[in-house]
Protein backbone atom coordinates (compact mmCIF):
# COMPACT_ATOMS: atom_id res chain seq x y z
CA UNK A 1 0.00 0.00 0.00
CA UNK A 2 2.86 2.41 0.79
CA UNK A 3 4.28 1.91 -2.70
CA UNK A 4 0.95 2.86 -4.29
CA UNK A 5 0.32 5.82 -2.00
CA UNK A 6 3.76 7.26 -2.73
CA UNK A 7 2.98 7.53 -6.45
CA UNK A 8 1.24 10.46 -8.09
CA UNK A 9 -2.00 8.98 -9.43
CA UNK A 10 -1.58 5.20 -9.35
CA UNK A 11 -2.78 5.02 -5.75
CA UNK A 12 -6.45 5.80 -6.40
CA UNK A 13 -7.70 2.47 -7.79
CA UNK A 14 -5.75 0.51 -5.21
CA UNK A 15 -7.02 2.63 -2.33
CA UNK A 16 -10.64 2.34 -3.48
CA UNK A 17 -10.31 -1.45 -3.83
CA UNK A 18 -8.75 -1.62 -0.37
CA UNK A 19 -11.66 0.38 1.11
CA UNK A 20 -14.20 -1.93 -0.58
CA UNK A 21 -12.63 -4.97 1.05
CA UNK A 22 -12.93 -3.58 4.59
CA UNK A 23 -16.02 -3.91 6.71
CA UNK A 24 -17.66 -0.64 7.80
CA UNK A 25 -16.55 -1.24 11.38
CA UNK A 26 -12.91 -1.91 10.44
CA UNK A 27 -12.87 1.06 8.08
CA UNK A 28 -14.20 3.36 10.81
CA UNK A 29 -11.60 2.12 13.29
CA UNK A 30 -8.75 2.60 10.83
CA UNK A 31 -9.96 6.05 9.79
CA UNK A 32 -10.03 7.15 13.44
CA UNK A 33 -6.51 5.81 13.95
CA UNK A 34 -5.34 7.59 10.78
CA UNK A 35 -6.99 10.86 11.82
CA UNK A 36 -5.30 10.77 15.23
CA UNK A 37 -1.90 10.07 13.67
CA UNK A 38 -2.38 12.74 11.01
CA UNK A 39 -3.53 15.28 13.59
CA UNK A 40 -0.32 14.70 15.55
CA UNK A 41 1.78 14.99 12.37
CA UNK A 42 0.06 18.21 11.31
CA UNK A 43 0.12 20.12 14.60
CA UNK A 44 2.76 22.54 13.33
CA UNK A 45 1.35 22.94 9.82
CA UNK A 46 -1.60 25.28 9.58
CA UNK A 47 -2.28 25.69 5.86
CA UNK A 48 -2.20 23.63 2.69
CA UNK A 49 0.72 25.75 1.49
CA UNK A 50 2.74 24.67 4.52
CA UNK A 51 2.55 21.11 3.21
CA UNK A 52 2.74 21.74 -0.50
CA UNK A 53 5.67 23.91 -1.54
CA UNK A 54 6.01 25.29 -5.07
CA UNK A 55 9.56 25.60 -6.28
CA UNK A 56 10.83 26.96 -9.57
CA UNK A 57 13.75 24.88 -10.70
CA UNK A 58 15.31 24.98 -14.15
CA UNK A 59 16.63 21.66 -15.45
CA UNK A 60 20.16 22.42 -14.23
CA UNK A 61 18.69 22.93 -10.75
CA UNK A 62 17.96 19.20 -10.53
CA UNK A 63 21.59 18.16 -10.82
CA UNK A 64 22.90 16.76 -7.52
CA UNK A 65 25.50 18.81 -5.60
CA UNK A 66 25.47 21.93 -7.86
CA UNK A 67 21.73 22.21 -8.55
CA UNK A 68 20.82 24.12 -5.39
CA UNK A 69 22.65 27.20 -6.73
CA UNK A 70 20.12 27.52 -9.54
CA UNK A 71 16.90 26.99 -7.61
CA UNK A 72 14.58 29.92 -7.08
CA UNK A 73 12.72 30.62 -3.82
CA UNK A 74 9.88 28.31 -2.84
CA UNK A 75 6.42 29.50 -1.90
CA UNK A 76 3.15 27.92 -0.77
CA UNK A 77 1.60 25.88 -3.58
CA UNK A 78 -2.04 25.97 -4.59
CA UNK A 79 -4.14 23.01 -5.57
CA UNK A 80 -3.35 19.35 -5.65
CA UNK A 81 -3.23 16.41 -8.01
CA UNK A 82 -6.92 16.74 -8.88
CA UNK A 83 -7.70 20.46 -8.73
CA UNK A 84 -7.82 23.36 -11.16
CA UNK A 85 -4.51 24.68 -9.86
CA UNK A 86 -2.75 21.42 -10.63
CA UNK A 87 0.22 20.69 -8.43
CA UNK A 88 1.27 17.07 -8.26
CA UNK A 89 3.05 15.74 -5.22
CA UNK A 90 3.27 12.54 -3.28
CA UNK A 91 0.60 12.07 -0.66
CA UNK A 92 1.49 12.38 2.99
CA UNK A 93 1.29 14.71 5.97
CA UNK A 94 4.81 16.09 5.65
CA UNK A 95 5.91 19.18 3.67
CA UNK A 96 6.88 18.29 0.11
CA UNK A 97 7.77 20.10 -3.08
CA UNK A 98 5.38 19.97 -6.01
CA UNK A 99 6.76 17.55 -8.58
CA UNK A 100 4.82 18.84 -11.58
CA UNK A 101 1.93 21.07 -12.51
CA UNK A 102 0.68 23.55 -15.05
CA UNK A 103 3.31 25.89 -16.47
CA UNK A 104 1.07 28.31 -18.39
CA UNK A 105 -2.43 29.75 -18.25
CA UNK A 106 -4.25 31.06 -21.29
CA UNK A 107 -7.70 32.56 -21.76
CA UNK A 108 -9.01 33.75 -25.12
CA UNK A 109 -12.37 35.31 -25.90
CA UNK A 110 -13.13 33.72 -29.26
CA UNK A 111 -15.34 36.67 -30.26
CA UNK A 112 -12.42 39.14 -30.24
CA UNK A 113 -8.88 38.96 -31.58
CA UNK A 114 -7.77 41.34 -28.86
CA UNK A 115 -9.07 39.59 -25.74
CA UNK A 116 -6.24 37.15 -25.06
CA UNK A 117 -4.68 36.68 -21.64
CA UNK A 118 -1.53 34.74 -20.82
CA UNK A 119 0.77 34.08 -17.91
CA UNK A 120 3.73 31.74 -17.52
CA UNK A 121 4.55 30.08 -14.24
CA UNK A 122 8.06 31.42 -14.22
CA UNK A 123 8.94 34.01 -16.77
CA UNK A 124 9.61 34.84 -20.37
CA UNK A 125 12.88 33.01 -20.84
CA UNK A 126 15.09 30.32 -19.43
CA UNK A 127 18.32 32.28 -19.04
CA UNK A 128 19.74 31.28 -15.68
CA UNK A 129 19.71 34.17 -13.23
CA UNK A 130 18.38 36.42 -16.03
CA UNK A 131 15.88 39.22 -15.23
CA UNK A 132 13.06 37.45 -17.05
CA UNK A 133 13.53 33.99 -15.55
CA UNK A 134 10.83 34.60 -12.94
CA UNK A 135 9.29 37.91 -14.03
CA UNK A 136 5.76 36.47 -14.20
CA UNK A 137 5.79 34.50 -10.96
CA UNK A 138 3.97 37.19 -8.96
CA UNK A 139 1.27 37.49 -11.64
CA UNK A 140 0.86 33.70 -11.53
CA UNK A 141 0.54 33.65 -7.76
CA UNK A 142 -2.00 36.50 -7.79
CA UNK A 143 -4.10 34.92 -10.56
CA UNK A 144 -3.40 37.84 -12.90
CA UNK A 145 -2.67 37.80 -16.63
CA UNK A 146 -0.97 39.78 -19.38
CA UNK A 147 -3.36 40.96 -22.09
CA UNK A 148 -2.04 40.30 -25.59
CA UNK A 149 -4.00 41.71 -28.55
CA UNK A 150 -3.70 39.99 -31.93
CA UNK A 151 -5.16 42.52 -34.38
CA UNK A 152 -2.35 44.48 -36.04
CA UNK A 153 -3.65 47.96 -35.16
CA UNK A 154 -3.92 47.05 -31.45
CA UNK A 155 -0.50 45.37 -31.50
CA UNK A 156 1.08 48.49 -33.02
CA UNK A 157 -0.69 50.74 -30.51
CA UNK A 158 0.21 48.67 -27.46
CA UNK A 159 3.70 47.53 -28.45
CA UNK A 160 5.18 50.64 -30.05
CA UNK A 161 8.78 49.58 -29.87
CA UNK A 162 11.25 49.61 -32.73
CA UNK A 163 11.32 46.43 -34.78
CA UNK A 164 14.31 45.49 -36.93
CA UNK A 165 13.84 43.09 -39.79
CA UNK A 166 16.88 41.31 -41.13
CA UNK A 167 16.61 39.52 -44.43
CA UNK A 168 19.26 37.18 -45.81
CA UNK A 169 21.22 38.47 -48.79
Amino acid sequence: MRRYLSGIDNWKPELFNWFKELSDETLSERMLMWLEKTKADLEEQTTWGDLQRQVQTPAIGMIPVIGDRFREATYPGDGSNDTLHKGGRQHGPVPQEILYGSSARHISDMSSLDENYFVLHGGQDGWLKGPNLTDQTQLWRQGKYIKIPLSMDKVKAQFNRHISVYEPE
